[in-house]
């Protein structure tokens, strides 16, 4: 099987290469072409695609607030020295005063608003009426997001960016904070700490009220520093890696110009421009959520992993675990679990299902394209949930188990995967690039003959059937329990 796998993995990198080389083969049309300018080439590289507005700001918003990322290291530092109760009253003080300083008094009116109306609310024990106030100042956002759209002379571009995520990440803060029911300390003091933390207050990620309010290990000064920094070089060292391949692969803009996508030669050049859509998405979050996670290790918090590189993800439920931990935390802990049971009728499981993507669109931001990912997720959850009841049927065990030997258990098992993994991979290309280039990955894969079909399938077999063989070893390697369903 190993063998198997391994020429499973040629093709894979055969179809990688092929990707790489149609992508950057197209590079000069696209510099001829373009719409927008490119970011001027250092040294002797080409210009650089600078297209990720998100992983730009990020950047930018880094190099001009080191001086507060340093304020929030040595204030917590020196507070924790003497006195440990009181540190999440400094992560709270460094967090407001950046806001106030950065922004304006009406920025900071409508926050703190926010943030005591959902601490009164706390104190109530209708979940409902908390929801309702999520609601409440999720309408607010939109409205902020809308007016920002018509008006841009109050906040320029990168202050309105950061703004709305303060405003859209204290929601989740909130929400969690109000709706948790375990943790021991459920004051102002740490609420105020949690939700103005400023290493995750703008870039994330997010994690649960109670990782942070639980108790803390606090090791030594010196370790967690010698952890920061090497961290953070490894960080920066991903980002220098990121900007020199952006000299090119134009991915981030042909993200943004459908035209620079029609320009590749054929539609395996298309499946590789999607396939690298995916994991330069990954390494944008790798890096943002990366940089707040390593200040959260710093500060003993018990943070989320980071996310999890999306070729080792093969189902579609793996990309809400471990792409993001905290928001899945989040969303099964307060939305899905409280919604309905493990033994709950099937409708129940279904309208917890509407309503976890429900929020999931509407905290996105009420976009076309983002509706159509989450009923794409929707799906695809539902027939991957068919599927593993399905291959843990008595059925199932009875007529194919019993006259199947591992190895093809294996087989039949890819061969049925990947059939969900083809529209789990076109439900992230409407998330990567929008309405017009999803509609452009479903209709290249389902509308041009059999033939064409059949070899995608095969390609995406390969890939399904690499990440899983990775995903056992590495499962097996670290100890982690991992569902299989091949039985001996």
């Amino acid at each position: 099987m190993r063998l198997e796998v391994f020429l499973y993995f040629l093709v894979y990198l055969l179809f990688l290469l092929h990707g790489i080389y149609q992508i950057v083969s197209i590079r000069g049309e696209i510099w001829t072409l373009r719409k927008y300018n490119f970011a001027p080439a250092i040294w002797k590289l080409p210009p650089r695609d600078h297209f990720n507005d998100e992983l730009e700001n990020f950047k930018s918003f880094v190099l001009r607030n080191i001086g507060w990322y340093l304020l929030h290291l040595v204030s917590s530092s020196v507070v924790r020295h003497f006195n440990k109760n009181i540190v999440p009253f400094v992560h709270a003080l460094v967090g407001f005063v950046f806001i106030l300083y950065s922004y304006n008094v009406f920025v900071v009116f409508v926050l703190s608003t926010k943030l005591i109306s959902f601490f009164l609310a706390s104190r109530l024990n209708s979940k409902s009426s908390k929801w309702f106030l999520a609601a409440v100042w999720m309408t607010v956002i939109y409205y902020f997001k809308t007016k920002q759209e018509t008006d841009n002379s109050y906040l320029n571009y990168e202050q309105y960016y950061e703004v709305y995520n303060i405003f859209s990440w204290s929601v989740l803060k909130c929400l969690s904070f109000s709706l948790d029911t375990t943790s021991k300390r459920k004051d102002w003091l740490n609420f105020l700490g949690y939700t103005l933390y400023f290493p995750t207050i703008i870039f994330g990620p997010f994690f649960l009220y109670k990782r942070y309010s639980d108790d803390k290990m606090y090791n030594s000064l010196k370790e967690r520093t010698t952890n920061l920094i090497k961290e953070l070089v490894k960080l920066f060292l991903i980002m220098g890696a990121v900007h020199m391949s952006l000299s090119f692969l134009y991915i981030n803009y042909m993200q943004i110009d459908f035209d620079a996508v029609l320009l590749l030669r054929n539609q395996f050049g298309l499946y590789g421009f999607g396939y690298f859509m995916g994991q330069y998405f990954h390494l944008h979050y790798y890096i943002t959520y990366g940089t707040g996670l390593a200040f959260g290790k710093f500060d003993d918090i018990k943070t989320p992993p980071k996310p999890q590189c999306v070729g080792r993800i093969y189902f579609y439920s793996d990309m809400w675990k471990f792409f993001d931990p905290g928001l899945y935390e989040f969303l099964f802990i307060h939305i899905y679990a409280s919604s309905c049971g493990k033994n709950s009728p099937p409708y129940k499981k279904i309208l917890a299902v509407l309503a976890t993507f429900a929020f999931v669109y509407v905290w996105h931001g009420l976009v076309f394209y983002i509706f159509l990912w989450a009923v794409f997720n929707m799906l695809c959850l539902s027939l991957e949930k068919a599927l593993k009841a399905v291959l843990a049927s008595e059925w199932y065990q009875r007529t194919v188990v019993r006259n199947l030997s591992p190895s093809n258990q294996m087989r039949l098992f890819c061969i049925l995967g990947t059939q969900i993994f083809m529209p789990s991979a076109i439900a992230n290309f409407y998330f990567f690039g929008g309405e017009e280039i999803g509609t452009h990955f479903l209709k290249s894969t389902y509308t041009t003959g059999i033939i064409h079909y059949i070899f995608t399938s095969f390609i995406c077999y390969c890939i399904f059937s690499v990440a899983v063989f990775i995903t056992d070893i590495v499962d097996e390697k670290s100890g982690r329990k991992h569902k299989t369903w091949i039985k001996n």
